[in-house]
This record gives C-alpha cells, sequence and structure tokens, in this order.
C-alpha cells in the first residue's frame, strides 16, 4: 500500500494549480473550447518534461562530470556488487564538486538512471 504524505500531497496541489492556471491561460488566450484543449495540451507537455529532464537539471546545476571505474574503483566496485545483488542495472555514477555530504539516485526510466556522489567521498 503506498502512503502518501504532506510533501506528495504539496507536489500535486502545485503541479494541478500549475495546469489549472495553463488550461485557462490557453482559454483567454484562444477565446474558446480549442484554447482549453491548447493549454491542457501544454500543461502535460511541461509536465512530462519536467519530470523526464529532471535528473538532467539536477547534474547540471550542481556541475556533475561522469565518474569512472579509474577515478574510484572500491565506489564504482560498490555500486556495481550492490546492483548485481538488487538484480537492477548498474546506473551511471557521477561526481559533484562540493565537499558537503549528499547522494542522489533517479530510477524512473531504465535509460536514466543515475547517482551522484560529492567529491569529498
Amino acid at each position: 500500500m503506498m502512503r502518501f504524505g504532506l510533501n506528495e500531497l504539496k507536489t500535486a496541489g502545485l503541479l494541478g494549480l500549475l495546469s489549472g492556471l495553463l488550461v485557462l491561460g490557453g482559454y483567454y488566450l484562444i477565446g474558446n473550447e480549442q484554447g482549453l484543449y491548447l493549454g491542457l495540451a501544454f500543461a502535460a507537455l511541461t509536465s512530462f518534461g519536467s519530470w523526464y529532464f529532471s535528473d538532467q537539471a539536477a547534474l547540471a546545476s550542481f556541475q556533475a562530470q561522469p565518474l569512472t571505474r579509474e577515478q574510484l574503483p572500491e565506489l564504482y566496485d560498490l555500486v556495481a556488487r550492490l546492483s548485481d545483488r538488487a538484480e537492477i542495472p548498474m546506473p551511471k555514477l557521477f561526481i559533484v564538486p562540493t565537499k558537503s555530504p549528499n547522494a542522489f539516485a533517479r530510477d524512473g526510466i531504465p535509460i536514466t538512471r543515475r547517482s551522484r556522489y560529492p567529491r569529498a567521498f
């Protein structure tokens, strides 16, 4: 059973509000029912785009660089062993030039599996 917390509820509410504003904006710009459909299509396109490209935006904002096995073999081998044990594909690893300990993983689409590690690691 999936449990939704307050953050998920706030995110859904904000996305719904933004989508509603885009639909209404399309209606007021075009002035008829076709404007509603145009606004709905634009809302769907922007929502999908923000979901699909969120990992790339996060990596770009932190200036992440791809991590090779030669750079950090122990970390690379650790992730490879864990991926093998969990029977999931090995994610692409990235290093971030920061000293703050932080990591994230995105696993929505197999092609875009990525993990990010700080330089201090």
